[in-house]
């Protein structure tokens, strides 16, 4: 069984390499240079990286950016928490 540390990025350099599988959340990912550098870092290292949506946070939207300068293994597709369902259908569908 794989697990993966959530760290706030205070705790990165001491949390986030206890494994070498992450779960990236893209809307801090996007608003914070040291945890997009950590990150970054890691795929580079060939950790397993998925990259969370950030749906229940809020923020189900990707920027294609992000998926070119962190080349995830695993993209959690965009999903609204607690809308219709035909909402998050019509996103994971139209995902690049």
């Amino acid at each position: 069984m794989e697990f993966a540390v959530i760290s706030p990025t205070a705790g990165l350099e001491r949390y986030g390499k206890l494994t070498k599988t992450h779960l990236v959340l893209a809307s801090v990912y996007k608003d914070d240079p040291t945890y997009a550098k950590f990150y970054n870092q890691r795929s580079a290292d060939d950790d397993f990286i998925i990259l969370d949506n950030g749906g229940y946070e809020g923020a189900p939207v990707f920027h294609t950016d992000i998926l070119q300068a962190l080349e995830p293994n695993v993209v959690v597709l965009p999903d609204f928490y607690l809308q219709p369902w035909k909402k998050t259908w019509h996103a994971a569908i139209a995902f690049p």
